[in-house]
């Protein structure tokens, strides 16, 4: 199943909370009426997005995971007039969006949790490999998965370009308080974003829309 993953930045006129009642309560019921969409998971950001690093980070305040059955589908599901009413909708209460389809076969997983770390990255693949394995390391309870970026996809009415990326690690832990401990421990990492051109490390809690 093809998997697309896409980073949101809220809109300037908006706060967190209120982008985040907005995605979910509005937004997420317009994109899970999309033809061809076989799974929608939100990833709403808990706290403030920092990075305990010097290599540089990302603007990020959700992520979205849209699964697909194939391409063609996921190509079709935003394209016409069906999809006009996401697009009109997107003012309200974002800013910026970058989406990037992931190499390999995904299935949503069956279960949210409000105890996830979301970790992206760009950087060689040996470095991302060295991320990974420290990842690994430093969370010996966490259900880890890794999810390479295979395709950025181009969003011409965005008003800046790309955030790019070329990895989503994805780490679920047993409580929220497991969560926030391996984040200020990996955010104070040494030598965490060696090779990388850019990092960051995101609490998130899993809302699932579909």
């Amino acid at each position: 199943m093809i998997k697309r993953i896409s980073i949101l930045i809220r809109a300037p006129h908006i706060d967190r909370e209120g982008f985040s009642q907005h995605w979910h309560d509005v937004h997420g019921g317009l994109v899970a009426q999309l033809p061809g969409i076989s799974g929608y998971v939100q990833n709403h950001i808990v706290e403030e997005l920092s990075v305990g690093t010097d290599s540089g980070g990302y603007d990020i305040d959700g992520f979205v995971e849209l699964f697909f059955p194939d391409d063609a589908s996921r190509v079709s599901a935003f394209s016409g007039a069906h999809a006009q009413p996401v697009w009109d909708d997107e003012p309200n209460f974002l800013g910026h969006s970058t989406a990037y389809v992931i190499a390999g076969d995904w299935e949503p997983r069956s279960v949210m949790t409000d105890a996830k770390l979301v970790v992206v990255a760009q950087g060689s693949r040996a470095a991302v490999d060295r991320l990974e394995a420290r990842l690994v390391g430093s969370s010996p309870g966490a259900d880890i998965e890794r999810n390479d970026v295979m395709e950025v996809v181009p969003r011409a009415t965005m008003a800046r370009g790309p955030q790019l990326a070329d990895v989503f690690i994805h780490l679920r832990f047993a409580a929220p308080d497991e969560a926030r401990e391996a984040a200020n421990a990996l955010r104070n990492a040494e030598g965490l974003s060696e090779g990388l051109e850019r990092l960051a490390i995101a609490p998130v809690v899993e809302r699932r829309i579909l």
